[in-house]
């Protein structure tokens, strides 16, 4: 199975250690025999290269490299560019999109494999207070697909080029996705703060115990009042990782807090004790 499969993402300086937590989680309940098909800046290509099981190619013109921004559109379409290279390597019949900011917390292949569908997508599940976004910010989270259709990736860059005004690619599936077969993971799956309805409050759901990933930017810089309902949430997750009592979470946590060079993680954990 392991060779018909490959996986893609794009990572750059600022999600560096967050793939590689990713990473970490990803092949503790999958092994290592995956290829990740990987579009990063320069700087952190050379870091990455340096695993065997990763084939990477330059973003051009990356900030991190030039000191030129990459718009969101243009970060989509690396996305886009990360799924062409993964198809082009010849070694797979379907590919893995993740988000660098994915951790896993149980397996998802056999769930995966089961379903049918040119693509496996999973629906943001947005509370009932936010449901009436769904049509601009995306039915669906594009931070993790299961794709089978080696032409949809090039239709997803028509539909996010020709409808500039949508919520970049997330928009843009909400069309698309009705001109594929599609299988629809559930609400353990790609779990994330805004399925909770109080987060802008620092209220939120209780992770479920069953949850197959979460979605959360760890290591990201406290910039606004959303960046602080990541990090938030990220020690949300953090608590439920190591409250399970499960050996495979403590590892995951465990890489999370070596990877804290601020100590902002060890720091709160001491006060909510």
């Amino acid at each position: 199975m392991a060779n018909r499969i490959s996986i893609s993402s794009v990572v750059t300086t600022d999600t560096y250690g967050s793939f590689l937590v990713l990473k970490k989680s990803f092949e503790l309940y999958h092994g290592s025999g995956y290829c990740w098909h990987i579009r990063s800046d320069a700087k952190t290509s050379r870091l990455l290269c340096q695993e065997k099981n990763i084939a990477c190619s330059v973003i051009a013109n990356h900030c991190a490299d030039t000191g030129k921004s990459l718009s969101p559109r243009d970060l989509s379409l690396e996305k886009l560019n990360a799924l062409g290279e993964a198809w082009a390597s010849g070694d797979c019949d379907q590919v893995f999109f993740m988000n660098a900011d994915l951790i896993f917390t149980a397996s998802i292949l056999e769930f995966a494999m089961e379903m049918e569908g040119d693509l496996i997508l999973s629906p943001n599940y947005f509370p009932w207070k936010q449901i009436e976004l769904s049509p601009y910010y995306g039915y669906f989270n594009s931070g993790f697909l299961v794709v089978r259709n080696r032409l949809f990736h090039e239709e997803w860059r028509k539909a996010i080029s020709s409808q500039p005004w949508l919520y970049t690619d997330q928009g843009a599936l909400n069309h698309l996705a009705t001109q594929y077969s599609v299988g629809l993971l559930s609400q353990s799956a790609n779990v994330g703060s805004w399925r909770s309805a109080d987060a802008r409050s620092f209220r939120f759901n209780l992770i479920p115990a069953d949850c197959l990933f979460c979605r959360v930017d760890l290591f990201g810089r406290l910039a606004s009042h959303e960046t602080w309902i990541e990090k938030a949430y990220a020690l949300h997750l953090l608590r439920f990782l190591i409250d399970s009592g499960l050996e495979k979470h403590r590892l995951i946590s465990d890489k999370i807090l070596e990877l804290d060079e601020s100590g902002w993680y060890s720091a709160c954990l001491k006060l909510v004790k």
